[in-house]
Formats: C-alpha cells, structure tokens, sequence
C-alpha cells in the first residue's frame, strides 16, 4: 500500500483509531518516527492520566517533539505565529491569534493543511485594540465572507471564532461549511443579526454545543436561540 492512501484512510475517518495504527505501522517499518508518535499519542488516549506508565509515555513524547518537532512542523509551510497542536500522532487543532488576518490565511493555508492533517479544530482570533478599554478588532467582511464559502470549512468539528461584530460575520453564521460542525464558539461577535442568521440556518444541526460569550444580544435574540438551541446553546 502506498503511503498516501494510508494518509488518505486516516483523513477519511479522522475520528477512527484504527487507520492510525495501521499508518503508524508501515512509518515505524521504515524507521520514520512519525509512526512511533501516532502510537504513542493513541496509547495515551487509552489510559489514565494518573497510570505510572502515561508519565514515560510523555516524557517520550517530549523527546520526539524535541528531537523531530522543527521539521514536522516546517513540513506545512505555515508561519512562525501559527499555533499548532497534535493529538493522536497528526495537528488536530490550528489556531492563528491575535491576527486581523486570520480568516483570510485559514482560507490561504487549508487547502494544503488539510490535505495532510485531519484538522478538528480551528481557532480564528482577533487582536485586542483599544486602551483602556479594550475590545476585540473585527475581521475585515471579505475575509469573513471567503471562509464562509471555503470548502475547508466543512472538515471542521469545533471552530472558534473571536472579534468585535463584522460586516461578514452574518455569512459565517449562515455558512454551509458549518454542516459538520458540532461545537461553535463565536466570542464577542455575536449581536441580533448574526443570532437571527444562526436561528435561520439549516446548516447548523449537528451542533451539540453553542456559545456566545460577550456578545451583543437583545433578549429577543436570546430568546430566539434558546428557542432553536435549546441547553445548546450559552450565552
């Protein structure tokens, strides 16, 4: 079997262990310690924190990320400001911060990240602006409208989203790229039309967990996505 339809396997059921292992298994054949990564992250999934042997188990994992962290990570070509983190051998979690831009770089990076990792969880953050009281920058509209309609969207199981109520914000809300999404986190942004565009949405079915913290809602509005939402939904 080729490589990339092991790679292929392990995107296709990225919550599945199995085509994990069986990837780690031709890596570790040839040496790659990749492989002894993806095992070792799954090891640790499957046993208590407090177990004796999850503490070597780190300790190895630290060393592995020690020793191969650099490439692995130079390997996706993304900034230096990119946060990245692993879990079960492969980046699970993205996360550009404090960064007027990210909307736009997720839409520029994903296409070759996802191709690679099976990316869960997206995390897009604005800057703090304003002294001394601070809020959180909005994202430019045609960059919240870009990952609206970005296909990548659709791999993604939790998306945060952080900053100051925008113009393109009512199209992130409204997104089908939200279809698999099963937790939502839109901080700060949220005011009646972006609750109004979330309540109308049918893309938003499998949410299991929304939360609106910081938001501009009148109590219509919160009515309306209790209403829709249910306990989903925290404001």
């Amino acid at each position: 079997m080729h490589e990339a339809d092991l790679l292929a396997a392990v995107l296709a059921r990225p919550d599945d262990d199995e085509p994990r292992l069986v990837y780690a298994d031709w890596l570790q054949e040839r040496d790659d310690p990749r492989g002894e990564l993806i095992a070792l992250q799954i090891q640790l999934t499957r046993m208590p924190a407090a177990d004796p042997e999850a503490r070597w188990l780190r300790a190895r994992e630290k060393v592995l990320f020690d020793t191969h962290g650099v490439p692995w990570r130079a390997a996706f070509g993304l900034g230096a400001d990119v946060q990245l983190a692993w879990s079960r051998g492969f980046v699970e979690k993205v996360s550009w911060v404090n960064d007027i831009t990210a909307p736009a770089r997720f839409v520029a990076d994903a296409p070759e990240l996802l191709a690679c990792a099976p990316v869960r969880i997206v995390e897009l953050t604005g800057p703090v602006v304003g002294m001394p009281h601070t809020f959180r920058a909005p994202f430019e509209r045609a960059a919240a409208v870009e990952l609206a309609r970005s296909p990548w969207l659709l791999r993604v199981a939790t998306l945060r989203y952080v900053a100051g109520p925008g113009a393109g914000d009512v199209a992130v809300a409204s997104s089908e790229g939200l279809q698999h999404a099963t937790t939502l986190i839109f901080d700060s942004c949220a005011d009646d039309r972006f609750a109004d565009a979330l309540v109308q949405s049918p893309h938003v079915e499998r949410v299991q967990s929304l939360h609106l913290p910081r938001g501009r809602l009148g109590s219509p509005a919160k009515a309306a996505l209790t209403a829709r939402f249910g306990e989903r939904v925290r404001f």
